[in-house]
């Protein structure tokens, strides 16, 4: 599969079909890499996970971004951050809810005690 002709909306379905996987960036810098965002791996025939170079998925609603251009003729990719990321995150209506439900979800388990007396 070459990587570099993928799109994100194709890399999205196959996320959500489970083709693609997200995986954890264990060397990742930013705070996003802990909790939004991960690597797109995909699984070998030897059932290993090869990283899906140049790419990371919003862990809420899959929507994938270049994290690095695609390759140039010496074989070498320009790094673009995680601006397209950072910005996606500020709207992504599947984070927004799950927070959403998470506070509803600790308002449910919530016990309140009055003093006997």
């Amino acid at each position: 599969m070459d990587i570099d002709n993928l799109t994100p909306q194709r890399i999205q379905s196959k996320l959500k079909s489970n083709y693609f996987e997200l995986v954890k960036n264990e060397k990742g810098n930013n705070e996003i890499w802990i909790n939004d965002v991960s690597l797109i791996g995909q699984k070998n025939e030897n059932r290993l996970t090869d990283i899906l170079e140049g790419w990371a998925a919003c862990n809420y609603c899959y929507m994938a971004y270049r994290t690095h251009s695609k390759k140039d003729s010496d074989g070498k990719r320009k790094n673009h951050g995680l601006n397209g990321i950072h910005d996606h995150l500020k709207h992504c209506k599947c984070k927004l809810k799950s927070k959403i439900s998470l506070v509803n979800n600790k308002q449910q388990n919530v016990q309140i005690t009055t003093p006997s007396t």
